[in-house]
């Protein structure tokens, strides 16, 4: 069993049995022990997510490890090298860091990169946009091998993709 999971059960049955206790407590009339077996059971969940580190992750800027850059890297020379667009909000310092980490490993690949910083902060997490192309689909293949949460799109507006051809958009934390 994982840590995380043995957390989620310690604390679930910490909270099923302090909620249980301050009930039967309540109907005792055992003010005290009602009410300190209530916060146990209401504080129990936090103190599960605080030490599982997960409601800490959101607020944890998005990187790209050494490891996922090599492997992008690798995948991109698998063919030769095609025109990207790489686009963040330049208003945001957490795309921006993280749009700078893409553009060092499409690079380290071969791949000719355009900045592109203009765009708005509609964008949510990771987009790929593009006609479907053989590079697309390589780039989708690295993003895929490196564990890149991304997310395809496809402008309704551009069905040819004569305005960017190939992009990567990145938008702020999802």
């Amino acid at each position: 069993m994982s840590a995380i999971r043995f957390l989620d059960r310690v604390a679930f049955a910490t909270t099923i049995v302090s909620a249980s206790v301050s009930a039967a407590a309540g109907g005792y009339g055992w003010t005290k022990t009602a009410v300190i077996s209530g916060c146990i059971a209401a504080i129990a969940p936090i103190v599960n997510r605080i030490a599982s580190n997960r409601a800490l992750a959101p607020l944890q800027a998005r990187s790209l490890t050494p490891k996922q850059c090599v492997k992008i890297a690798e995948k991109l020379r698998e063919g030769p090298p095609f025109k990207v667009w790489v686009a963040h909000n330049r208003q945001e310092a957490e795309p921006a860091a993280y749009h700078t980490q893409f553009c060092e490993a499409l690079k380290a690949g071969g791949l000719d990169i355009t900045w592109f910083g203009g765009m708005t902060n509609t964008t949510i997490g990771v987009e790929l946009s593009g006609p479907e192309t053989p590079d697309k689909r390589r780039l989708m293949s690295a993003l895929d091998a490196a564990g890149v949460k991304y997310q395809p799109v496809v402008f309704t507006d551009d069905p040819q993709s004569k305005r960017h051809g190939i992009a990567l958009w990145i938008g702020v934390r999802s």
